[in-house]
């Protein structure tokens, strides 16, 4: 039986929108389980009950940039809610805020529905699909931003970590993976026991490796100076994934 992927749109334009509607409709294997114009009129109780796969938002919209609101949504068990970002790029705080929650796809507000659907595709299998100009205009804006020092990260669903003096947000899923590692700094985890510990779950009952690598990705965008050759969290395919005890000397938790 094929997998059904419940996607919610958090969109103000119509016609991306109606675009999207029409493509997800054409596509077996996902769902739109309900849009929203302005982030006030979602139910998070009801989205809780029964949480979307993907959220696809448009982030250009002032109301989208509440930290807390994203924690809360990518909290929700039994799975963290993948987020498809939509911007103009041409605001500095308005990445800041994606680059914060940290998202799975980005993409141009004016991208084409058909365009928007294949990164929809992707990312329901935790492929990550952004755009080379603005991951470019992403890559400029420093880790550590004053933006990002709002009310909002004292959450206490909110965590960060302090490298070198930078303060680096982490998602809640981001936080707990990255708390395991640290737990057992310079051992080797393998991925079975990161679903078990992590997600709670294991390979019989759906949890896959590329949940693991995703996550693992999302965290290194934000912590390693160079993804191709990370220093601080290592991977091997027969071990799994270790945090280097450099990491343990030079990253200070917070809470």
């Amino acid at each position: 039986m094929q997998h059904c992927f419940k996607v919610f749109l958090l969109l103000l334009d119509d016609r991306i929108r109606k675009e999207l509607i029409l493509e997800l409709n054409a596509t077996k294997g996902f769902i739109l389980q309900g849009m929203a114009n302005d982030p006030g009129e979602i139910e998070l109780q009801a989205l809780a009950a029964d949480p979307p796969h993907i959220i696809v938002v448009n982030f250009d919209h002032p109301k989208t940039h509440n930290l807390h609101l994203w924690s809360t949504l990518k909290s929700f068990p039994p799975r963290e809610i993948s987020i498809v970002a939509l911007t103009s790029g041409e605001s500095k705080s308005t990445l800041e805020i994606i680059m914060a929650i940290g998202v799975h796809a980005l993409h141009p507000t004016m991208i084409s529905g058909s365009r928007l659907m294949k990164s929809v595709s992707k990312v329901s299998h935790r492929q990550v699909d952004f755009d080379r100009g603005l991951n470019q205009l992403v890559k400029k804006i420093p880790l550590c931003s004053s933006h990002l020092h709002g009310s909002d990260l004292s959450s206490p669903n909110h965590n960060s970590i302090n490298l070198n003096g930078q303060e680096i947000i982490l998602s809640p899923l981001e936080s707990k993976l990255f708390h395991y590692l640290e737990l057992h700094v310079n051992e080797w985890i393998s991925v079975d026991e990161l679903l078990e510990a992590v997600w709670k779950t294991d390979k019989c009952k759906g949890g896959t490796a590329d949940q693991v690598k995703s996550c693992i990705k999302r965290i290194r965008d934000k912590i390693e100076p160079d993804r191709v050759n990370p220093r601080h969290i290592l991977s091997s395919k027969s071990a799994g994934y270790k945090l280097q005890d450099i990491t343990a000397r030079k990253i200070r938790r917070e809470y």
